[in-house]
């Protein structure tokens, strides 16, 4: 009788021992994540700044000569929208209800 009172006691110990080992396993598991969210979010921000720096240290070494061709192909957008051909298009079925909804939205 002692004998499997020993055994039923080694196994209680031993799924309890495997428990701890898989409790510890999951929570080393969440804090890598959490630090792998941290890593991730600390690169993300420094490449965004780094994109941010750059872009602000090529129109100060430029001093605004790049920004000519930029207003020229605006320009030529806005020509486009003014077209007969665009208002024609954009004036379709899709937006002809546009001034109705507009109207009463300020009444």
């Amino acid at each position: 009788m002692s004998q499997r009172s020993d055994l039923m006691k080694r196994r209680r110990n031993r799924a309890a021992a495997q428990r701890q080992i898989s409790e510890e396993e999951k929570n080393e598991k969440k804090e890598r994540a959490k630090q792998l969210r941290k890593e991730r979010a600390k690169r993300y921000y420094e490449k965004n700044k780094q994109k941010k720096n750059l872009i602000t240290n090529y129109f100060q070494i430029n001093e605004g000569a790049s920004t000519s061709g930029v207003n020229q192909r605006a320009s030529a957008s806005i020509a486009f929208s003014t077209s007969p051909a665009f208002a024609t298009s954009a004036t379709s079925t899709a937006f002809s209800d546009i001034p109705q909804r507009f109207e009463e939205h300020v009444t």
